[in-house]
């Protein structure tokens, strides 16, 4: 039966749409006899046959197989080659096919060899993941090791100090850390799956050389006995695993949703292209994405701060108190009610706990690169210009709650620091760390090893994976730095609160809340009734009815929305903040940032951040939502229309007295 039109010609649109220099290997059950692979065949080929070994050849295509070889069995005469390989451009060798005891169909087995290296780049070789053994590290030995090699302090030559505590963290932890932190886990596929299978498979291939009523008998029963063993595993296997699943974690999503997913292919191993060029090289692909991900635009200049007054926004959700009292440069400050008094933020309690201060408060950028001034101050000095506690240096506790809230398992940043390692060091170690997030917080200074990050691009689901806008541009930053995001941020959200139309990054607050106040908006309209008059059917007068309100959803998504942020209009949304250091520091945050990507073992060149918010850092996704503020302020001012937002995506829900009625109101406000 020759097979309908639409599959012939969906077959060759796929064989003739793939460029004709590039590799291809062609594998399938083609269900056709022709001489050419089969010289056993008594009958002329069919039309379909010849049409599609015509269509092969036409295409480049070599036929890889050993024409005659069995492909497929079944019963005791039926025996045809219709399992077929074909190549282009590449070199296939070693071809075979073996009985399989779990299919008709012949297991076939071959080894591919690159035929044009011109045309098929090498992936480079890349580094080996280092896994630690978290557990089994000796933490007594490399808590010794570490104050042995710990440095002295010294706020002049903080980026040496850093550098210096870094290397003596790294030491320690791999001198008394054992690498390999997976494990091997029970093998499904163990010795005595494999003797049954070798059993099952020898009992097949005697019935098919000699089919006899005694060895259709013996295969039967290795079969059988080689499926019962399978089974077995697999439901046990299966039991293991959901008896240790836990509903209450998201871990649990993430195994069942992953069971059916495939492995996300590295770019490496793929010719990444923006459809113009394509790259060959790890190198020329990790400067083509870090290109796309930080363009450099005429209008993308560097942010220079200014150092007039502060100006106060209400519409940001800062609310005014006078904790902190009227400063002299009449700058009011701001605390939520959680503060409900200046014991929160103690002073510090020992001397290595007290920071380096800088005499000048309001000395604010004015380049893009945040100011080094590490002249010191008294604390004394300090305090008549800042607003306590908000400006209070951070005290030991605050370094403790950070670290704790610090995961285990996350990938580090450029400075190799991983969390499971800083959170074991001593209280004398606690001290350099403490020291230099202090004199970061006084003078506004950010190191530039917390300025540095190295992007690894995953791929955007459901994407492209050879084209470069399919990836995202997710940095892995320093853990020491994502510590001080946490304590700054901790101060932050004492004075300023997400808009309560913003569901993520809040605590308390998911997309099911989001979901069901879209539901509950739309069943108030629907139960909300307006009254209208019509006439009646007689013709004579007017009757009164009553209709429901109609909900039109608007749905938004951002395209970039965390990279095209613009760093003037959210250094005007900082400069609402109160404290002097926290507001400085948060501004200057954003300042002098580069990242470069790495594609493989690969790193492109370095480029300067100078749109959007750091991606993966701590503070990145809250700056976001105070960009967005004015926003959902703006668009919930309109008479009859909610906007509710989780992350990125904007839902507007306008309200009207018909279809007709709220398209314009949509309208109006996008």
């Amino acid at each position: 039966m020759r097979p309908p039109p639409q599959v012939t010609q969906s077959f060759r649109r796929l064989v003739n749409c793939l460029p004709a220099s590039s590799p291809l290997l062609l594998c399938g059950d083609f269900n056709m006899h022709h001489p050419q692979w089969e010289p056993f065949l008594e009958s002329s080929p069919s039309e379909v046959a010849a049409e599609f070994l015509e269509l092969c050849t036409d295409a480049g295509l070599t036929l890889v197989n050993t024409p005659g070889e069995i492909t497929y069995a079944r019963g005791t005469r039926e025996r045809s080659c219709i399992d077929l390989t074909w190549s282009k451009h590449l070199t296939v060798s070693d071809w075979s096919a073996s009985v399989s005891p779990l299919s008709d169909h012949y297991m076939l087995t071959f080894t591919l060899h690159q035929a044009f290296k011109d045309t098929i780049p090498s992936a480079p070789p890349s580094a080996p993941k280092t896994f630690y053994s978290w557990g089994k590290c000796k933490w007594d030995l490399f808590i010794k090791d570490f104050d042995a090699q710990l440095p002295a302090y010294d706020y002049k030559k903080q980026s040496t100090g850093i550098k210096a505590f870094t290397r003596a963290l790294i030491t320690s932890y791999r001198q008394h850390c054992p690498r390999g932190m997976h494990k091997d886990g029970p093998r499904l596929w163990d010795d005595t799956l494999m003797e049954a299978e070798r059993i099952a498979t020898d009992s097949k291939a005697r019935y098919l050389q000699l089919p006899t009523p005694d060895r259709e008998a013996e295969m039967q029963r290795t079969r059988s006995q080689f499926f019962l063993l399978l089974r077995e595993r697999l439901r046990n296997t299966y039991l293991r695993r959901i008896s240790k699943l836990n509903p209450g974690e998201p871990l649990a999503w993430k195994y069942i949703s992953g069971r059916k997913r495939a492995s996300l292919p590295p770019p490496t191993s793929l010719l990444l292209g923006d459809g113009q060029h394509t790259y060959k090289t790890a190198r020329r692909a990790a400067n083509a994405l870090n290109r796309i991900f930080f363009p450099l635009h005429p209008s993308h200049k560097a942010v220079g701060f200014s150092k007039g007054i502060k100006r106060q926004n209400p519409s940001l959700g800062i609310v005014s108190s006078s904790l902190f009292g009227q400063q002299n440069n009449n700058e009011s400050a701001a605390t939520t009610s959680l503060v409900s008094s200046t014991s929160l933020i103690s002073e510090p309690q020992n001397n290595y706990e007290s920071a380096a201060t800088s005499t000048s408060v309001s000395s604010l950028s004015s380049s893009s690169k945040p100011q080094d001034n590490n002249e010191a101050a008294t604390t004394s000095g300090l305090v008549a210009h800042l607003h306590f506690p908000l400006d209070a240096p951070f005290n030991r506790t605050e370094l403790l709650a950070a670290l704790r809230n610090t995961p285990y398992g996350k990938a580090p940043g450029p400075d190799e620091v991983y969390s499971e390692a800083l959170r074991h060091i001593s209280s004398k170690g606690l001290r350099f760390p403490l020291r230099c997030i202090n004199h970061s917080w006084t003078t506004g200074t950010i190191p530039a090893e917390w300025r540095r990050a190295t992007i690894v691009p995953p791929l955007k689901p459901g994407k492209s994976p050879e084209l470069l806008e399919s990836y995202r541009p997710i940095s892995p930053t320093s853990i020491v730095s994502k510590v001080a995001e946490k304590m700054v941020l901790k101060r932050l959200l004492w004075v300023w609160t997400p808009h309560p139309h913003q569901y993520a990054y809040r605590s308390m607050r998911t997309t099911t809340m989001q979901l069901a106040h879209l539901i509950h908006e739309v069943e108030h309209n629907r139960n909300h009734y307006f009254q209208v008059n019509l006439p009646k059917k007689s013709g004579i007068g007017n009757q009164l009815h009553y209709r429901p309100h109609r909900t039109l959803l608007v749905l938004v998504d951002f395209s970039k929305a965390f990279d095209s942020i613009d760093h003037r209009v959210l250094s005007r949304l900082l400069a609402n903040i109160p404290g002097v250091n926290c507001r400085r520091w948060l501004r200057n945050f954003l300042c002098g940032r580069y990242a470069k990507t790495r594609v493989g073992n690969r790193n492109s060149d370095r480029r300067p951040m100078l749109r959007g918010v750091p991606q993966g850092s701590v503070l990145g996704p809250y700056l976001f939502s105070l960009y967005v503020h004015p926003l959902l302020n703006l668009l919930n001012s309109f008479a009859g229309v909610t906007a509710d937002m989780y992350a990125d995506d904007l839902s507007i829900i306008v309200k009207g007295q018909s279809r007709e009625d709220a398209i314009p109101t949509a309208n109006m406000v996008l």
